[in-house]
């Protein structure tokens, strides 16, 4: 039951957030970290016990869009909302010094 409301929450803060995404820019934070609430949403997205169920092939697509993100980068809010997404999944299973697929039970 924890994980199921953990996940909703997450689905709905995603939803709330969605008018409110920047242009995308892999070295700042989707949210605004001055305040509380975007540090919240932050942590709360990275949390998001979806990202556990994505396999390695689909991580390594991520990293290729987000690495290649100025050949896609389009201006809109579709294409900055996937980018974004993009980088979640990738900061979820990759470390981020060493780039290596880090195991879900230690994620």
């Amino acid at each position: 039951a924890g994980v199921t409301t953990v996940a909703a929450i997450t689905a709905v803060v995603d939803e709330m957030t969605r008018a409110n995404i920047p242009s995308f820019d892999p070295s700042i934070q989707r949210f605004d970290q001055s305040g509380f609430g975007g540090r919240y949403c932050r942590m709360l997205l990275a949390c998001d016990p979806r990202l556990l169920l994505h396999d390695r092939e689909l991580v390594q697509e991520c990293k290729l869009l987000v690495d290649n993100h100025e050949a896609v980068v389009d201006g809109t809010q579709a294409t900055d909302r996937a980018l974004w997404e993009a980088k979640r999944i990738v900061d979820a299973a990759l470390h981020p010094e060493t780039g290596t697929w880090i195991p879900r039970p230690f994620r």
